[in-house]
């Protein structure tokens, strides 16, 4: 991806396609494949024993970026990433043929939405977990959203990137955000993935696929609270970025 390409990142790339407003009827196709889902997500259950914890020295948002696209790019084949992105480029196939990334997208999308219960991170702690785990705690916060999607979307052969954002701060935050003794600015708050999604006419369109927020639909994004943004690529390397003046 090319950073002379990201001007239009900052806003929904005006893309929405045909398979937006088939939710329910995408959600039924996963459906029927839930003795296969229950079977990937056993395939690495949890036991009783301690997580594995490893503790980052995390001084930027540019540091945690380079974390998370780690994570994704080491378990893109991972068994149970593998075997969860295989049953959604199936049902993708049978209703829409064979490397139709547009429904490749969807399916993923419809499925986190509705499969991955969106979780904030516990008080005071950023924490990061693995594609696989939150595939079988099937909970996760925005990063974990992220690296699960773009693990499956590159598992498909789909190009990802991450988009951060700020967003303008209502009363009620700045009220608490003084009352903390902090100054009452915005932060980066929020990341959700692009997808290079390849069309029928063969161009790529980058969609931002943020699953945290349940209705809305695929390539929505906060446009209107937006006011600064970074764009990375798949290594966590910034390609873009815009404030708003």
């Amino acid at each position: 991806m090319k950073a002379s390409s990201l001007g239009t990142i900052g806003t929904v790339l005006g893309v929405v396609g045909g398979l937006m407003h088939l939710g329910s009827s995408l959600l039924n196709d996963i459906e029927t494949e839930t003795d296969e889902l229950s079977r990937a997500f056993d395939s690495e259950k949890l036991r009783d024993t301690p997580i594995d914890t490893k503790y980052y020295r995390v001084k930027s948002i540019d540091d945690r970026l380079k974390i998370l696209a780690k994570l994704a790019i080491e378990y893109k084949l991972n068994n149970m990433v593998h075997r969860v992105a295989t049953v959604l480029a199936r049902v993708a196939a049978n209703r829409y043929g064979e490397r139709n990334q547009e429904a490749q997208a969807s399916y993923i999308f419809t499925f986190m939405k509705h499969y991955v219960t969106y979780v904030s991170d516990a008080l005071m702690v950023d924490t990061y977990q693995t594609p696989a785990r939150t595939l079988t705690l099937r909970r996760g916060d925005c990063d974990d959203f992220s690296t699960t999607i773009a693990a499956l979307a590159m598992n498909m052969g789909i190009p990802v990137a991450y988009k951060v954002i700020k967003v303008a701060l209502g009363p009620d935050e700045i009220k608490r955000l003084i009352a903390a003794g902090k100054k009452p600015e915005p932060d980066w708050t929020h990341i959700y993935p692009l997808l290079a999604i390849q069309r029928k006419n063969g161009r790529r369109v980058w969609w931002p696929l943020d699953a945290t927020v349940k209705h809305k639909p695929m390539g929505w994004e906060d446009t209107n609270r937006i006011v600064e943004w970074k764009v990375y690529d798949v290594n966590g390397k910034t390609l873009a970025q815009h404030k708003q003046s």
